[in-house]
């Protein structure tokens, strides 16, 4: 991630925090109680809030680098009526390369789940990595 400020985090959020496209890792995923979700880069946790609203018995986790921008996803979670359903901490994962990607899988079985399927998606002129994983 480039250099942000909290000025342009507040630009995202305004322009991009409730994007379509902030859906498309959800695409055809089915969940069961208990599953747990991290959304790496969460954004304005726009994702996260639409899974709590149509999946009550799953654990949310939304990560993002940016302080402000978490400051921005707990008030969009507090507004949807959520705060108790999803758990927003500031922190970074530095993808972005196809190795980077690499890294991110090894360090997924290295902490102990199985990658399941790991798939790069595209939509809307934006494109993201989903991982399904299960605990070892």
């Amino acid at each position: 991630m480039g250099e942000w400020s909290d000025e342009t985090a507040e630009w995202y959020a305004e322009k991009y925090g409730e994007y379509p496209t902030n859906k498309l890792g959800l695409e055809g995923l089915i969940f069961q109680p208990g599953d747990r979700v991290v959304d790496l880069g969460c954004g304005t946790a726009c994702a996260l809030r639409h899974l709590a609203s149509a999946n009550e018995a799953i654990e949310l986790l939304g990560v993002d680098p940016m302080s402000r921008m978490v400051e921005l996803a707990k008030e969009a979670v507090a507004k949807a009526g959520h705060q108790g359903r999803i758990r927003l901490l500031r922190g970074q994962a530095s993808l972005g390369k196809k190795e980077q990607v690499q890294e991110l899988e090894a360090r997924l079985t290295q902490a102990g789940f199985q990658v399941l399927e790991s798939e790069e998606m595209e939509g809307h002129g934006v494109s993201l990595q989903r991982w399904i994983c299960a605990p070892v």
